[in-house]
C-alpha cells in the first residue's frame, strides 16, 4: 500500500494519514462484517429501517435517507474504497 502511495505523490504525514485512512476502512469493514451472523444482513437491515423511521426526529438524515435493504458487505465495501481512493487521488494533485 505504502509503494502505490508513494507514487501517487504522498509523503511524510500525508503518506502516513492516507496509509491509514485505508487501513481504517479495511479494518472497521472487517470487523462490521463479521459482527453481523451469516445470513443475518437482510433482518438486521429491517430491524434498523424501523428503527430509523420509529425514532425520525432523533436521527431526521438517516430516517429520511436509510441505507438500502439490497445492499451487500462486498459491493458496500467496494463503493466507499472507491471514495476514499477518489479524495486521496484528489489530494495528491493539490
Amino acid at each position: 500500500m505504502h509503494t502505490a502511495l508513494l507514487a501517487g505523490g504522498f509523503t511524510g504525514s500525508d503518506l502516513t494519514a492516507a496509509a491509514a485512512a485505508v487501513t481504517n476502512l479495511v479494518i472497521g469493514s472487517a470487523a462490521a462484517e463479521s459482527a453481523w451472523p451469516s445470513g443475518e444482513a437482510e433482518p438486521a437491515r429491517a430491524r434498523i429501517r424501523a428503527h430509523l423511521l420509529a425514532h425520525a426526529a432523533d436521527y431526521p438524515g438517516l430516517a429520511a435517507h436509510p441505507p438500502p435493504a439490497e445492499d451487500d458487505w462486498d459491493t458496500h465495501f467496494e463503493k466507499g474504497m472507491n471514495y476514499l481512493l477518489a479524495g486521496l487521488a484528489t489530494s495528491s494533485r493539490d
